[in-house]
C-alpha cells in the first residue's frame, strides 16, 4: 500500500522512469541480462575505486550511508511483503536456493566491522547525547509486522532459534579450536564479554529477574523430583 504523501526525490523519480521503461520489451530483456551477469563479489572494487579516485564524493556518499541502507531495507521489505501474497507453493519455488547463495560470511564480517566502527565513534563522541534505541525500534517493527500478517510469534521465533542454534554450534566449534591456543582471540572476547555482562547485571537488576532468570531456567530444563534424581 502506497503512502498518501510520497516525498518526491531521486528514488521516486527513478520509480516513475522505471515504470515507463518496463513497458518496453527491449529494456526488460536488457534488465534480465544485467541481473544474470551480476558479480556481487566485485562490489568492494566499486567502493575502493570511489575512495581512491574521488575521496570527496566518497565521503559525501558515506554521509548518506543510512539513507542508502534504508533504501535497500525498504526494497527488501516490499519484496518480502509481495512474496507473502503469493501462494505458498509459488513462494517456495521462488525462495528455494536463495539462502545458499547468500554470502553469510561476508555479512558477518560486515556486522563485525560495523561494531568496530561504532566503538570508535562512541569513544570520540562521549559528549553527545545517546542515539535512539535501535534495538527497541527493531523489536517493535518485528512484533507489529507479525501481528499485521496474522502470524504467531512462537513458530517464527522457534525457527529463528533453530537457525541461530545451528550457527552457534558452528561458531562454538570454531571457538573451541581457537581457545586451545594461548592468548587467543576467543579467550580475550570471552573475558571482555564476561566483564560486560557482570556490569549489565549490576546495572539492570529488573532485566535479570524478568528476562535472564526465566531464560536460564528454561535452558536448564524442568526441575527434577527427588525420585528422578535418585534414578540418575
Amino acid at each position: 500500500m502506497e503512502a498518501d504523501h510520497v516525498r518526491q526525490g531521486i528514488i521516486e523519480g527513478l520509480s516513475r522512469l522505471l515504470r515507463e521503461l518496463l513497458r518496453t520489451p527491449k529494456f526488460r530483456d536488457l534488465a534480465r541480462l544485467i541481473l544474470q551477469d551480476l558479480d556481487p563479489e566485485n562490489a568492494p572494487l566499486v567502493v575502493r575505486t570511489l575512495a581512491r579516485e574521488d575521496p570527496e564524493l566518497f565521503l559525501a556518499t558515506l554521509s548518506r550511508a543510512p539513507a542508502l541502507a534504508n533504501a535497500l531495507i525498504g526494497a527488501l521489505h516490499e519484496l518480502l511483503l509481495t512474496l507473502t501474497a503469493y501462494p505458498p507453493a509459488m513462494a517456495q519455488v521462488l525462495g528455494s536456493g536463495l539462502a545458499d547463495e547468500f554470502d553469510a560470511r561476508r555479512c558477518g564480517e560486515a556486522v563485525a566491522l560495523g561494531l568496530v566502527l561504532e566503538q570508535r565513534l562512541a569513544a570520540s563522541q562521549n559528549d553527545r547525547p545517546p542515539s535512539p534505541p535501535i534495538a527497541e525500534r527493531f523489536v517493535a517493527g518485528f512484533a507489529e509486522t507479525l501481528a499485521a500478517q496474522g502470524a504467531e510469534a512462537g513458530p517464527t521465533v522457534d525457527k529463528i532459534l533453530r537457525l541461530g542454534g545451528q550457527a552457534i554450534q558452528r561458531a562454538i566449534a570454531a571457538m573451541n579450536r581457537d581457545a586451545e591456543q594461548s592468548d587467543s582471540l576467543t579467550t580475550r572476547l570471552v573475558t571482555d564479554a564476561a566483564d560486560e555482562l557482570q556490569s549489565l547485571w549490576r546495572d539492570n537488576p529488573a532485566f535479570v529477574d524478568k528476562v535472564i532468570r526465566p531464560l536460564a531456567a528454561a535452558l536448564r530444563g524442568p526441575a527434577m523430583s527427588p525420585t528422578e534424581k535418585n534414578h540418575e
